[in-house]
């Protein structure tokens, strides 16, 4: 079982990313979302996943805040956005993957295959 935390300041793209794990993925379990850095941070070192979906932009912050916050993660990331511009960012912080919304199905499973 893979534990997954979605960090979505959207309440319908993280329900949306929700439905596509769930109906998908069987070995995916949701046990978490937040909709800020600070919440989301929390939610990590209290559930301890093993994959984080990170939305980019998180109201006035990015998400790269939230890594930061931890050294060495014991959990992989796959960045979920709207926003290309990032792409570069994210792959210096050792992302899974880079999805842009809305997130396909086969981009969500290629992204999970890594």
């Amino acid at each position: 079982m893979v534990r997954t935390i979605i960090v979505e300041d959207n309440k319908e793209n993280a329900l949306y990313l929700q439905r596509l794990l769930h109906a998908n993925f069987a070995d995916f379990m949701i046990v978490g979302h937040a909709e800020t850095i600070e919440d989301g941070v929390k939610l990590i070192k209290q559930l301890q996943p093993d994959l984080v979906f990170l939305d980019v932009e998180l109201g006035e912050n990015t998400s790269f805040e939230l890594l930061q916050k931890f050294n060495q993660p014991s959990f992989s990331v796959i960045f979920q956005t709207a926003h290309e511009h990032y792409a570069l960012q994210a792959i210096k912080m050792s992302c899974l993957e880079y999805l842009l919304k809305p997130v396909s199905l086969e981009d969500l499973n290629a992204a999970i295959q890594k």
